[in-house]
């Protein structure tokens, strides 16, 4: 996919600093203004949230399609499937 198109369908929300369980509920209210197929990136810097996004993309509806943890922060790309 090229750039343009990827900039296109999807949207960013930094959620650093916030205590879980808020970036996963934001994340999931963000989740809910997507269409199918839009790609949501998510930046979160608590710890718990690496398995809170695990559960939360066993959900059929959505697909981690990447995640990268670099020092205090972690990085999850999430596709809306449906």
């Amino acid at each position: 996919m090229n750039q343009t198109a990827e900039s296109e369908t999807t949207r960013e929300i930094d959620l650093s600093g916030l205590n879980c369980p808020l970036p996963v509920l934001k994340t999931k209210a963000a989740l809910a203004r997507l269409g199918k197929g839009e790609r949501l990136r998510v930046i979160a810097t608590h710890p718990d949230s690496v398995r809170e996004f695990e559960m939360l993309c066993k959900s059929p509806d959505l697909e981690m399609e990447s995640f990268e943890e670099s020092g205090e922060q972690y990085v999850y790309r999430i596709i809306k499937l449906k």
